[in-house]
């Protein structure tokens, strides 16, 4: 008697182990027969079909089991759950899309997990109005994807060397563009980073949303330098962004409660420098490149006569 009460308790003990197992993470059967394995203080062994009456006991008692595409096992719904404000509800709404942008695989995935977690527990009126948040009006500070930073790394090289280039973009869901193009310049407006090329057939300036765009290709020829007007961006942060008067000749592109992003068309290039470096730390030009190298060799100038 007392051996089979020993036998009923620890059974109890891997149902609840393995309840909470499910709640934390995906798993296949194999993976919870190993889980099964690592819990038993006798080192005993487990058999896939004994993990399938331990699933079954989970689904009479009313637990939301269920099965991925992948096979693996996992709790949808938990009888425990948490109750959260709306405004709670959109901070993980907000970290649910954002954690796309994250390029450690390792971070990523361990956000994906958390958020599973917490979504296994919200109140069930909860569920579906978490999942049909809009925050596409929001205007939150933009985050560049993988891809996105090597394309606007890429541009601005060619404008460095005055490179030719091919563009690929789709104009639109149906419509795809190819052709030669001058790289001139890269404008950040409105959350959005715009490729400004010269295309040389119609022998007019492109603005082409990044997000549009499909491949650019060097082409084996030097861009002939076609003379435009400058626009400059550059970011203002902190106190510098509190009490920051507008030129009659700039524009707010956006901003946060911290920063910034100021859009210059028309200051005279030496005197927008000058000005900008007595900004120090608080400012940062963010196109185009050649604005950025004559902010770099004017420092580096500054810097000679103390050595």
């Amino acid at each position: 008697m007392k051996n089979r009460k020993s036998t009923t308790t620890f059974a109890s003990y891997r149902l609840f182990k393995l309840v909470k197992f499910l709640s934390e993470s995906k798993a296949s059967v194999m993976d919870i027969v190993k889980y099964l394995e690592s819990i038993d203080p006798d080192s005993k062994t487990y058999s896939p079909l004994t993990v399938y009456k331990y699933l079954n006991t989970i689904k009479a008692l009313n637990f939301e089991l269920e099965r991925g595409k992948d096979n693996k096992y996992f709790l949808k719904k938990l009888p425990f759950t948490f109750s959260f404000k709306d405004t709670s509800l959109y901070a993980l709404k907000y970290l649910s899309v954002y954690k796309d942008y994250i390029e450690e695989s390792g971070v990523k995935k361990d956000i994906a997990d958390l958020l599973l977690r917490i979504e296994n527990r919200l109140e069930y009126d909860k569920t579906d109005y978490y999942k049909d948040l809009d925050i596409s009006k929001i205007n939150l500070p933009r985050i560049y994807t993988y891809v996105e930073k090597t394309l606007i790394k890429t541009f601005e090289k060619y404008i460095k060397d005055s490179l030719k280039i091919i563009v690929s973009f789709r104009e639109n869901k149906h419509t795809l563009k190819r052709f030669l193009a001058n790289p001139v310049d890269i404008e950040y407006k409105d959350n959005k980073v715009y490729f400004i090329v010269y295309d040389v057939t119609k022998g007019q300036n492109i603005f082409i949303d990044i997000e549009k765009i499909i491949e650019i290709e060097q082409y084996p020829q030097k861009s002939i330098g076609i003379s435009l007007p400058v626009t400059v961006t550059y970011k203002i942060r902190s106190r510098l962004k509190r009490v920051y008067v507008l030129k009659n000749y700039e524009r707010i592109s956006n901003h946060t409660d911290n920063e910034a992003i100021i859009v210059n068309k028309g200051e005279d290039k030496d005197m927008l420098i000058r000005r900008l470096i007595g900004y120090h730390d608080l400012c940062k030009i963010l196109s185009p490149l050649s604005y950025k190298s004559a902010m770099k060799d004017e420092l580096d100038a500054i810097l000679s006569n103390y050595e």
